[in-house]
């Protein structure tokens, strides 16, 4: 009896030889990519190092700088830089009987309204109106550095005033006008004129200015008050002494 259980055993057996004929090349070759795709993996994964700094020092980051202001800072001159002080009631030099230039009592009230010609009769809140007013004289700052400036001129003219004294004073020679106190005297006369001219250029402005306020008849009444007082003021080196 003839046995087929060799060809059986055969076929499976060239069945793998064939196979690994035809696809054992691929296989190793996909297997090979397999192996080299999972080394690669771990170095993709590497994080990346900080890139160092070029100076070696760590940066902390820096706020800009604030900027800064253009221009020079005007100064608004307040009541305050035209009161009166302790000494002479104006400054030092200057003096004005009234004290602070933008000062106005009951009688200045009764001057300021007299001046703009209303009738107290036809309007009981009056002295209301030209509080309103006098506050807008106050409160404009060209007028009040008009007002500044013309104090600085006639404290100018003190100065000089002073000064000629001191000078014919220290000469030691005050009876008799010789060679060096004329000279003296010259050279203090030069400079008077000028101060004087200074003076006369700035009380010439005022009239200009003045005209913001045409239409407020106490504002206006209040400003020309002013330069009435500024205009009667007098030189005084007089220190007044108060009771302790």
């Amino acid at each position: 009896m003839l046995s087929v259980r060799p060809i059986a055993f055969r076929f499976p057996y060239f069945a793998v030889i064939l196979w690994c004929a035809l696809c054992g090349p691929s296989f190793l070759a996909g297997s090979g990519a397999l192996v080299a795709a999972k080394q690669q993996q771990p170095d993709e994964k590497k994080p990346v190092a900080d890139k160092p700094s070029t100076d070696g020092a760590t940066q902390t980051p820096t706020s800009p700088p604030a900027p800064q202001p253009t221009g020079k800072l005007k100064k608004v001159i307040t009541n305050d830089d035209i009161k009166s002080s302790p000494f002479s009631s104006f400054g030092g030099l200057f003096y004005t009987s009234t004290g602070s230039i933008n000062d106005c009592d009951a009688n200045c009230f009764d001057q300021v309204r007299m001046m703009a010609q209303v009738n107290p009769g036809k309007n009981p809140n009056w002295r209301t109106d030209v509080l309103r007013q006098l506050d807008l004289v106050r409160s404009d700052a060209e007028w009040q550095a008009y007002l500044h400036e013309l104090y600085d001129a006639h404290r100018a003219i003190c100065q000089l005033t002073f000064d000629k004294q001191d000078e014919l004073r220290r000469s030691g020679n005050n009876r008799n006008l010789g060679p060096q106190e004329i000279a003296i005297t010259d050279k203090y006369d030069e400079k008077m004129k000028a101060a004087q001219a200074e003076l006369s250029a700035v009380v010439a402005r005022q009239s200009t200015l003045q005209k913001k306020f045409a239409e407020r008849r106490y504002a206006n009444s209040f400003a020309t008050l002013q330069g009435t007082r500024m205009q009667g003021g007098f030189c005084t080196q007089a220190r007044v002494i108060y009771p302790q």
